[in-house]
């Protein structure tokens, strides 16, 4: 009985690397040499009926009761699934930039860009693509405009 014991033992401990191994191998949604399709899928095919339903189900910050803990002042809020690395998107309804309409994020500034046609005006195409660096600080912001000029 304890050769047999001891054999399994062995056996585990011949495993458990791989198994180590192959517990820290990213998920397939985040492996890059996969094609974006193959990727989208996998992630669809890890989502649970809830979490989907999550994503396409956003908040409106003012209206919100009770308002989840990370929600800031903004046009829109649509909870991120951490269990997948999806993170939380929140919305700005800003033709021409971030807004803080009536000083909603009190302190907070807005970003003020400028019109399409002055920033078609100017040639820049890396700031027309919106490479341009935002450095307002690591604070919770809306992640992105609702609007045809942004």
């Amino acid at each position: 009985m304890n050769a047999a014991r001891a054999l399994a033992l062995v056996l585990l401990a011949g495993t458990a690397p791989a198994l180590a191994g192959a517990r820290s191998a990213p998920p397939a949604w985040q492996d890059t040499r996969l094609a974006p399709e193959a990727r989208a899928e996998a992630l669809v095919r890890a989502m649970t009926h809830a979490e989907k339903l999550q994503l396409v189900h956003g908040l409106f910050p003012p209206r919100a009761e009770p308002a989840p803990a990370d929600m800031i002042p903004s046009a829109g809020y649509v909870p991120g699934v951490p269990r997948l690395g999806i993170p939380t998107l929140r919305e700005s309804d800003a033709s021409l930039g971030v807004a803080n309409q009536i000083e909603q994020r009190k302190g907070d500034v807005a970003t003020a860009l400028p019109s399409g046609l002055a920033t078609a005006a100017t040639f820049d195409v890396e700031m027309a693509r919106g490479r341009r660096d935002d450095r307002r600080g690591s604070a919770p912001r809306p992640s992105t405009c609702c609007s045809p000029a942004a």
